[in-house]
């Protein structure tokens, strides 16, 4: 941080759709790239391990491992960088398909945010629960959409995850995260 500001940025990878490992290669690339230029909070689009044209394959059991295993390919490629870093992927967890993004630092995963709103995808997703939990790689995480990151080096610097649709609920995440500074 640097007279209280942080360089923020959003990447674009190129995707293949329901092709998860080739999505984390992409992914990599753009962590790495963002490294370089001072990045320290990075965001991904919704999906971006599936990529947010999967649809009714959001539901196969290989989409959701393969989209675990890009996961923990991200991991690994960037525990050397501390950039902040969101990216999203199906998750499943009590019956039920979710869409959630992993916040990731240092080939760590601190937590993962869920949608709430799936009012076009309610067939596919469930929406998120405020606070629960999840388990990826044994280890179970925090899961829900009102999580907030707080960074370790600047009690000042606590980062919020509001998804696209989101926006337009009565009180979105991001009013509750206003509310509470």
């Amino acid at each position: 941080m640097k007279d209280g500001f942080v360089r923020v940025g959003s990447a674009t990878p190129e995707l293949k759709v329901a092709d998860p490992l080739y999505n984390a290669e992409k992914i990599i690339e753009l962590v790495l790239q963002a490294q370089k230029v001072n990045i320290k909070i990075l965001f991904f689009p919704q999906l971006a391990l599936s990529s947010n044209s999967v649809y009714d394959l959001v539901k196969s059991q290989t989409l959701i491992r393969q989209s675990e295993e890009g996961l923990h390919r991200i991991l690994e490629a960037t525990k050397d960088t501390d950039i902040l870093f969101f990216v999203s992927l199906p998750l499943a967890a009590n019956n039920a398909t979710y869409i959630g993004a992993a916040a990731c630092l240092r080939g760590e995963v601190l937590g993962f945010v869920g949608k709430q709103s799936v009012t076009s995808d309610h067939t596919l997703f469930k929406p998120a629960p405020e606070i629960g939990s999840i388990v990826f790689n044994q280890v179970s995480y925090d899961f829900g959409h009102q999580l907030l990151f707080q960074s370790v080096d600047d009690s000042r610097l606590v980062v919020g995850v509001e998804f696209n649709d989101d926006v337009y609920r009565l009180e979105p995440p991001s009013l509750r995260f206003v509310k509470n500074g």
